[in-house]
Protein backbone atom coordinates (compact mmCIF):
# COMPACT_ATOMS: atom_id res chain seq x y z
CA UNK A 1 0.00 0.00 0.00
CA UNK A 2 2.86 2.39 0.47
CA UNK A 3 3.25 2.64 -3.08
CA UNK A 4 -0.25 3.93 -3.46
CA UNK A 5 0.58 6.69 -0.46
CA UNK A 6 3.68 7.78 -2.50
CA UNK A 7 1.97 7.73 -5.80
CA UNK A 8 -0.88 9.97 -4.17
CA UNK A 9 1.82 12.68 -2.72
CA UNK A 10 4.08 12.24 -6.55
CA UNK A 11 0.74 12.98 -8.52
CA UNK A 12 -0.43 15.20 -6.77
CA UNK A 13 2.56 17.57 -6.83
CA UNK A 14 3.42 16.63 -10.44
CA UNK A 15 -0.05 18.23 -11.07
CA UNK A 16 -0.16 21.24 -9.19
CA UNK A 17 2.79 21.92 -10.46
CA UNK A 18 1.64 21.79 -14.44
CA UNK A 19 -1.21 23.61 -13.51
CA UNK A 20 0.85 26.44 -11.60
CA UNK A 21 3.46 26.30 -14.71
CA UNK A 22 0.57 26.58 -17.65
CA UNK A 23 -1.81 29.09 -15.50
CA UNK A 24 0.83 31.51 -15.15
CA UNK A 25 2.21 31.10 -18.73
CA UNK A 26 -1.50 31.88 -20.11
CA UNK A 27 -1.81 34.93 -17.74
CA UNK A 28 0.99 35.86 -19.28
CA UNK A 29 -0.10 36.18 -23.03
CA UNK A 30 -3.89 36.41 -21.92
CA UNK A 31 -2.71 39.74 -19.86
CA UNK A 32 -5.94 42.17 -18.97
CA UNK A 33 -8.32 39.09 -20.51
CA UNK A 34 -7.03 36.55 -18.41
CA UNK A 35 -9.83 34.83 -16.55
CA UNK A 36 -8.42 33.31 -13.54
CA UNK A 37 -11.15 31.06 -12.74
CA UNK A 38 -11.54 29.67 -16.29
CA UNK A 39 -8.39 28.76 -17.04
CA UNK A 40 -8.17 26.66 -13.37
CA UNK A 41 -11.25 25.03 -14.47
CA UNK A 42 -9.86 23.68 -17.86
CA UNK A 43 -6.45 22.49 -16.00
CA UNK A 44 -8.41 20.82 -13.20
CA UNK A 45 -9.05 17.69 -15.49
CA UNK A 46 -5.43 17.67 -16.55
CA UNK A 47 -4.07 17.60 -13.08
CA UNK A 48 -6.90 15.06 -11.84
CA UNK A 49 -5.41 13.00 -15.29
CA UNK A 50 -1.67 12.92 -14.42
CA UNK A 51 -2.61 12.72 -10.37
CA UNK A 52 -5.00 9.57 -11.79
CA UNK A 53 -1.78 8.47 -13.77
CA UNK A 54 0.49 8.12 -10.49
CA UNK A 55 -1.89 6.92 -8.72
CA UNK A 56 -2.56 3.69 -11.50
CA UNK A 57 1.20 2.92 -11.76
CA UNK A 58 1.17 3.17 -8.08
CA UNK A 59 -1.26 0.96 -7.46
CA UNK A 60 -0.13 -1.84 -10.17
CA UNK A 61 3.52 -1.43 -8.38
CA UNK A 62 1.75 -2.63 -5.09
CA UNK A 63 0.65 -5.36 -6.16
CA UNK A 64 3.39 -8.50 -5.56
CA UNK A 65 3.32 -12.06 -6.42
CA UNK A 66 3.98 -12.70 -2.85
CA UNK A 67 0.52 -11.30 -1.73
CA UNK A 68 0.00 -14.02 1.07
CA UNK A 69 3.94 -15.10 2.51
CA UNK A 70 2.22 -18.05 4.08
CA UNK A 71 1.01 -19.35 0.97
CA UNK A 72 4.16 -20.61 0.46
CA UNK A 73 4.30 -22.53 3.94
CA UNK A 74 0.69 -23.54 2.98
CA UNK A 75 1.92 -25.08 -0.16
CA UNK A 76 4.22 -27.18 0.88
CA UNK A 77 2.17 -28.64 4.04
CA UNK A 78 -0.27 -29.75 0.94
CA UNK A 79 2.99 -30.90 -1.00
CA UNK A 80 4.13 -33.25 1.44
CA UNK A 81 0.67 -34.58 2.37
CA UNK A 82 -0.61 -35.26 -1.13
CA UNK A 83 -3.30 -37.56 -0.19
CA UNK A 84 -4.54 -34.35 2.15
CA UNK A 85 -4.31 -32.13 -0.55
CA UNK A 86 -5.52 -34.24 -3.23
CA UNK A 87 -8.75 -34.15 -0.81
CA UNK A 88 -8.79 -30.36 -0.17
CA UNK A 89 -8.54 -29.50 -3.85
CA UNK A 90 -11.77 -32.17 -4.86
CA UNK A 91 -13.77 -30.48 -2.01
CA UNK A 92 -12.88 -26.94 -2.90
CA UNK A 93 -11.47 -26.88 -6.16
CA UNK A 94 -9.33 -24.77 -5.00
CA UNK A 95 -5.29 -24.26 -6.92
CA UNK A 96 -3.23 -25.78 -3.83
CA UNK A 97 -0.11 -25.31 -6.44
CA UNK A 98 0.01 -22.20 -8.51
CA UNK A 99 2.83 -21.52 -10.99
CA UNK A 100 4.44 -18.77 -8.71
CA UNK A 101 6.84 -18.08 -12.11
CA UNK A 102 3.91 -17.26 -13.87
CA UNK A 103 2.19 -15.25 -11.43
CA UNK A 104 5.46 -13.40 -11.03
CA UNK A 105 5.89 -12.62 -15.02
CA UNK A 106 2.52 -11.70 -14.84
CA UNK A 107 3.16 -8.66 -12.27
CA UNK A 108 6.46 -7.59 -14.11
CA UNK A 109 4.30 -7.40 -16.68
CA UNK A 110 1.70 -5.66 -15.21
CA UNK A 111 4.41 -3.22 -14.04
CA UNK A 112 5.93 -2.55 -17.23
CA UNK A 113 2.16 -1.74 -18.84
CA UNK A 114 1.52 0.28 -15.57
CA UNK A 115 4.99 2.43 -16.64
CA UNK A 116 3.82 2.65 -20.52
CA UNK A 117 -0.05 3.82 -19.38
CA UNK A 118 1.54 6.35 -17.10
CA UNK A 119 3.75 7.65 -19.46
CA UNK A 120 1.01 8.25 -22.14
CA UNK A 121 -1.37 9.31 -19.87
CA UNK A 122 1.12 11.91 -18.42
CA UNK A 123 1.90 13.08 -22.31
CA UNK A 124 -1.86 13.67 -23.31
CA UNK A 125 -2.72 15.09 -20.19
CA UNK A 126 0.40 17.68 -20.78
CA UNK A 127 -1.21 18.48 -24.00
CA UNK A 128 -4.70 19.13 -22.92
CA UNK A 129 -2.83 21.77 -20.99
CA UNK A 130 -0.17 22.91 -22.96
CA UNK A 131 -2.75 23.40 -25.80
CA UNK A 132 -4.47 26.17 -24.30
CA UNK A 133 -1.55 28.31 -24.21
CA UNK A 134 -1.92 30.36 -26.44
CA UNK A 135 -4.83 28.82 -28.03
CA UNK A 136 -2.71 27.03 -30.16
CA UNK A 137 -4.70 23.94 -30.41
CA UNK A 138 -8.73 23.78 -31.97
CA UNK A 139 -10.56 23.34 -28.83
CA UNK A 140 -12.64 20.32 -29.94
CA UNK A 141 -8.97 19.15 -30.48
CA UNK A 142 -8.34 19.80 -26.78
CA UNK A 143 -11.62 18.14 -25.45
CA UNK A 144 -11.11 15.10 -27.65
CA UNK A 145 -8.13 14.49 -25.97
CA UNK A 146 -9.21 15.19 -22.50
CA UNK A 147 -12.16 12.21 -23.56
CA UNK A 148 -9.05 9.96 -25.23
CA UNK A 149 -7.35 10.14 -21.42
CA UNK A 150 -10.24 9.86 -19.07
CA UNK A 151 -11.29 7.11 -21.48
CA UNK A 152 -7.57 5.13 -21.19
CA UNK A 153 -7.69 6.20 -17.21
CA UNK A 154 -10.88 3.88 -17.20
CA UNK A 155 -9.18 1.24 -18.77
CA UNK A 156 -6.04 1.64 -17.02
CA UNK A 157 -7.55 1.59 -13.62
CA UNK A 158 -9.58 -1.68 -14.97
CA UNK A 159 -6.16 -3.13 -16.21
CA UNK A 160 -5.29 -2.61 -12.65
CA UNK A 161 -7.94 -4.31 -11.09
CA UNK A 162 -8.33 -7.29 -13.14
CA UNK A 163 -4.60 -7.78 -12.61
CA UNK A 164 -5.33 -7.78 -8.40
CA UNK A 165 -7.60 -9.89 -8.65
CA UNK A 166 -5.72 -12.78 -10.73
CA UNK A 167 -2.90 -12.53 -8.14
CA UNK A 168 -5.55 -12.83 -5.34
CA UNK A 169 -7.32 -15.63 -7.15
CA UNK A 170 -3.72 -17.86 -7.15
CA UNK A 171 -2.99 -17.10 -3.24
CA UNK A 172 -3.71 -20.53 -1.74
CA UNK A 173 -4.83 -19.34 1.71
CA UNK A 174 -7.27 -16.44 0.15
CA UNK A 175 -8.67 -19.26 -1.75
CA UNK A 176 -9.20 -21.39 0.96
CA UNK A 177 -10.20 -18.33 2.95
CA UNK A 178 -13.00 -17.23 0.16
CA UNK A 179 -14.27 -20.98 0.05
CA UNK A 180 -14.76 -21.25 3.68
CA UNK A 181 -16.42 -17.73 3.78
CA UNK A 182 -18.77 -19.13 1.23
CA UNK A 183 -19.81 -21.82 3.07
CA UNK A 184 -20.85 -20.24 6.00
CA UNK A 185 -22.50 -17.44 3.60
CA UNK A 186 -20.08 -14.40 4.33
CA UNK A 187 -18.48 -12.36 2.05
CA UNK A 188 -15.24 -13.47 1.46
CA UNK A 189 -11.96 -11.61 1.93
CA UNK A 190 -10.57 -10.79 -1.94
CA UNK A 191 -14.59 -9.89 -2.71
CA UNK A 192 -14.49 -7.51 0.42
CA UNK A 193 -10.61 -6.21 -0.80
CA UNK A 194 -11.60 -6.00 -4.35
CA UNK A 195 -15.28 -4.39 -3.44
CA UNK A 196 -13.27 -1.60 -1.53
CA UNK A 197 -10.92 -0.39 -4.67
CA UNK A 198 -13.69 -1.05 -7.04
CA UNK A 199 -15.56 1.47 -4.93
CA UNK A 200 -12.95 4.30 -5.39
CA UNK A 201 -13.04 3.27 -8.84
CA UNK A 202 -15.88 4.29 -9.76
CA UNK A 203 -15.55 7.36 -7.52
CA UNK A 204 -12.76 8.35 -9.91
CA UNK A 205 -15.20 8.00 -12.93
CA UNK A 206 -17.71 9.52 -11.47
CA UNK A 207 -15.49 12.81 -10.53
CA UNK A 208 -13.95 13.23 -13.93
CA UNK A 209 -17.31 12.57 -16.00
CA UNK A 210 -18.60 15.99 -13.38
CA UNK A 211 -15.31 17.55 -14.54
CA UNK A 212 -16.08 17.06 -18.40
CA UNK A 213 -19.03 18.67 -18.27
CA UNK A 214 -17.32 21.69 -16.49
CA UNK A 215 -14.54 21.29 -18.62
CA UNK A 216 -16.95 21.87 -21.60
CA UNK A 217 -18.34 24.68 -20.27
CA UNK A 218 -15.33 26.33 -19.48
CA UNK A 219 -13.82 25.44 -22.51
CA UNK A 220 -16.38 27.39 -24.37
CA UNK A 221 -16.13 30.17 -22.58
CA UNK A 222 -11.90 30.42 -23.07
CA UNK A 223 -12.04 29.93 -26.60
CA UNK A 224 -14.92 32.40 -27.54
CA UNK A 225 -13.34 35.26 -24.66
CA UNK A 226 -11.75 38.05 -26.35
CA UNK A 227 -7.72 38.40 -26.43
Amino acid sequence: MGSIFIAIIIGSIVGLCFVLVVRNRIQEIENVSFEKKTVERLLVISQLHIMYACIIYGYICSITPELMPEDQTVCSFFQDHELIGGIVEELTGANLNPDIAVIHDRVQMGKTYGLIFMIILIILASIEGIGLVNRRINRWVIEAIAIGTSIGCYFSFQYALDLQKEIMNNSVILQLTDITAGFLGVGGFSSMFTNMFEFAFWIILFALFINHLLYHRALNKYYTSNR
